[in-house]
């Protein structure tokens, strides 16, 4: 949030906290930590750190990025949730004005795939 990447990446890999939660069956845990994930990433990215902002956002921006950070649901005819299972996840959503821009994750991510990526193409021409 303040562009302190280090700190907050130490941090993160004091607690070891990504060895617990992808074992976690709490979703709003799940959901918190994505959040946390999406957050590094974009401080990675605005400090100038690719390759770390790259490893922070990908696993997050594979598809299913308003699921993951909780800031809507996927409604479409062929769901196989049950309305219970829905209103779960209605219940569980970010407020609006604490919405991370989608455009925003999206935009970092695939500029540090593509800076990630020019060298190895020049390379192999």
């Amino acid at each position: 949030l303040h562009d302190r990447f280090i700190e907050a990446r130490d941090l993160l890999l004091m607690s070891h906290l990504q060895d617990t939660i992808p074992g976690a069956g709490d979703v709003s845990t799940m959901i918190l930590f994505n959040r946390m994930m999406v957050t590094l990433g974009l401080a990675a990215f605005r400090s100038g750190r690719i390759w770390d902002a790259h490893q922070c956002l990908s696993d997050v921006c594979s598809g299913r990025v308003r699921e993951l950070l909780a800031q809507g649901v996927n409604t479409g005819r062929f769901s196989d949730k049950t309305p219970e299972q829905e209103k779960a996840e209605k219940r569980r959503q970010i407020p609006y004005h604490q919405h991370i821009n989608h455009d925003l994750l999206e935009a970092c991510h695939l500029i540090s795939a593509m800076l990630l990526e020019v060298p190895n193409m020049a390379a192999a021409s």
